[in-house]
């Protein structure tokens, strides 16, 4: 995504994603470093919580 020379992401060495919370984004990034979702479980539910998150996640992946 960086690689091209003429983008501002490049240049500034920062990707603005403005339009996710903070927890998709971190989520994401984890699992971009290490390959895994967190299993940490979504109150109430016995779903992890990047269940609820994966359209969210999966809008995030189509931008990059």
């Amino acid at each position: 995504m960086l690689s091209k020379a003429e983008m501002v992401e490049r240049k500034e060495g920062v990707v603005k994603m403005d339009d996710a919370p903070l927890e998709v984004v971190e989520l994401f990034l984890k699992f971009l470093y290490t390959g895994q979702l967190k299993d940490k479980r979504r109150e109430g539910t016995s779903d992890p919580i990047w269940v609820a998150l994966l359209p969210q996640l999966v809008y995030i992946a189509n931008k990059v």
